[in-house]
């Protein structure tokens, strides 16, 4: 593999600089529960990139469409918010609209 393969293994980490302490989010949401959310992303992310890449293969981010994984990160944080906000969970109904 070549040396920005590897050094993809290992994700930029997160900065307290880097979210907006002034958002109002809501039912009690924190920015430290999404915080922590992310950085269970990015732990995640590691462990995908550093295993495949021992195996000398591409890591997930070069293998699919920008639009897919920005839409496996949104549902990963939904997912994992309500492991650290308790008050918070997924919503399981899945609207069907039938024309």
């Amino acid at each position: 593999m070549d040396n920005d393969e590897t050094s993809a293994c290992t994700p930029q980490p997160l900065t307290q600089n880097g979210f907006n302490q002034n958002c109002i989010l809501p039912y009690g949401l924190s920015i430290e529960h999404i915080e922590k959310a992310m950085q269970d992303h990015l732990d995640y992310l590691r462990l995908i990139n550093q295993t495949v890449n021992s195996a000398g293969k591409l890591q997930l981010e070069s293998l699919i469409m920008p639009a897919n994984f920005s839409s496996m990160v949104g549902e990963y944080l939904n997912t994992m918010l309500p492991n650290y906000f308790l008050d918070l969970v997924k919503n399981q109904y899945q609207m069907v609209i039938r024309i």
